[in-house]
């Protein structure tokens, strides 16, 4: 006898009379990443197109006509191919190598990779983006100060012994950091721009008296219970403090927000924002 499992947050379902509103910012740390590194291939297909399906093209010698707009020109894109790409997106910008490059790939069983395919994936991914000059500067910064400060003013001294492992840790530093910070409600010195979190609860979550709870935080997400008869003038305030933007050297851009709403985690549907 077998027996199906759940993941918790299935079990997890909103009060009677409520629904869950989830946001998330989409793709937030391949954002930072982007403009971190500089890269005009991770700017634009973040803006408008599909990063990961990109990523997928130069893994596998697709050819693509980047003068269509839009997804449009990814649909031949084969979706197990596309999830390779997406899994060395997440992989690569922070130079995991590809003994552990496999091992995330198979993870989830959708496909069954070798170590020497995760070799020929990782060369591919690394001729698809130019990531190498931000890594050059994080390793100065590893041999040298060991000091980074992110965009948001978070100064932190790395104490590890000098190697690989040093050099990855700063590498997820400064986007996973900035991300958190972003969403907690950070104001960015540059902007002022207040938003977040922080500006959610103070703004939303606290005004409505209880009706409305912030039931759940990630670095990048949040979770709120809301009245069904208040979700659509809930929804785009929600959106519209997360949806502010950020510099990050000297550039200023904007992480889209993802919105979705059902009455059970992990089975929401995704909502226009």
């Amino acid at each position: 006898m077998t027996t199906k499992k759940l993941p918790i947050r299935s079990m997890y379902v909103a009060p009677k009379g409520k629904v869950l509103c989830g946001f998330d910012l989409s793709a937030a740390e391949a954002w930072i990443v982007a403009y971190l590194a500089n890269d005009s291939n991770m700017k634009r297909e973040l803006a408008e197109g599909d990063i990961h399906s990109f990523s997928a093209t130069g893994i596998f010698d697709i050819p693509v006509d980047l003068n269509i707009p839009g997804k449009s020109k990814y649909k031949h894109v084969p979706d197990e191919q596309r999830y390779v790409g997406k899994k060395m997106n997440h992989a690569g910008n922070y130079r995991t190598g590809p003994f552990k490059i496999a091992e995330f790939i198979n993870k989830e069983g959708i496909i069954t990779i070798s170590v020497a395919d995760a070799k020929r994936f990782h060369a591919k991914w690394l001729a698809t983006f130019n990531l190498q000059n931000w890594w050059s500067e994080i390793d100065y910064i590893a041999s040298t100060t060991r000091t980074m400060t992110t965009t948001y003013g978070f100064r932190r001294k790395f104490w590890g012994i000098y190697g690989d492992d040093l050099k990855k840790e700063m590498t997820a530093f400064e986007p996973q950091s900035t991300v958190a910070d972003h969403m907690h409600g950070a104001v960015h010195p540059e902007l002022g721009i207040r938003g977040g979190n922080l500006a959610i609860f103070s703004d939303i979550v606290l005004p409505s008296k209880g009706e409305i709870v912030m039931c759940n935080t990630a670095h990048d997400s949040v979770m709120l219970e809301v009245p069904k008869t208040l979700v659509s003038e809930v929804i785009p305030q929600v959106v519209s403090l997360l949806r502010r933007p950020l510099v990050v050297k000297g550039e200023e851009f904007t992480i889209p927000v993802d919105a979705e709403v059902g009455e059970r985690w992990k089975e929401m549907e995704k909502v226009k924002v």
